[in-house]
């Protein structure tokens, strides 16, 4: 005997309400990934790039399938955004990084160039003094771009190597004079 609460279809309906939301599932976990190795240039921002479609894929499933699976694809959107923000950064500072010593490393090639090299690395085995105060002068070319105050930082290292020399000075004056007291003292306790 067959009765209605054993039909196919009434079968149907409760398995696939409370069957689960897989995508919803995976969105999470790929969040969590992403977010995790957001540290990684292109692979975190990846990962929650992708977390994050299948979250949103996940809320629609779960509209479809009486509600299962949405806290999941809500905690995945979660956490794919902020794992996007900060791959994201990671990822524009590698490229900015990268930029810049690519800018540098052109700069030190051209200037090798015109110093009659065929490269950097040959002039620097050549002209080491030359070739190294281009690259500082390429360095600080590069720092420039990036907005940092080349001026000021020289002022403030030019400060603190003359506070350092005079510390120096002082330090071999005194040494002198408490050398010479300590050798009275010594000979006074023995």
């Amino acid at each position: 005997m067959t009765t209605p609460d054993q039909g196919m279809p009434q079968e149907a309906a409760p398995s696939g309400s409370g069957g689960g939301n897989g995508i919803a599932i995976a969105g999470l976990v790929i969040a969590i990934i992403g977010l995790i190795l957001f540290f990684m240039p292109f692979a975190g921002l990846g990962a929650a790039v992708v977390a994050l479609i299948l979250s949103i894929m996940g809320v629609k499933k779960a509209g479809q399938v009486g509600g299962a699976g949405k806290g999941a694809a809500v905690a995945g959107i979660v956490i794919a955004i902020l794992g996007i923000l900060a791959g994201g950064a990671t990822t524009a500072c590698t490229v900015a990084c990268g930029a810049a010593a690519a800018g540098q490393a052109a700069k030190m090639e051209s200037a090798a160039k015109e110093a009659g090299y065929n490269s950097f690395e040959e002039w620097q085995q050549a002209e080491p003094e030359a070739a190294g105060a281009a690259a500082a002068e390429a360095a600080l070319g590069s720092m420039e771009a990036l907005g940092v105050d080349v001026g000021e930082m020289q002022r403030e290292m030019e400060a603190e190597m003359k506070r350092q020399q005079a510390e120096m000075e002082a330090a071999e004056g005194g040494d002198d004079e408490v050398g010479g007291d300590e050798g009275e003292g010594d000979e006074e306790v023995e």
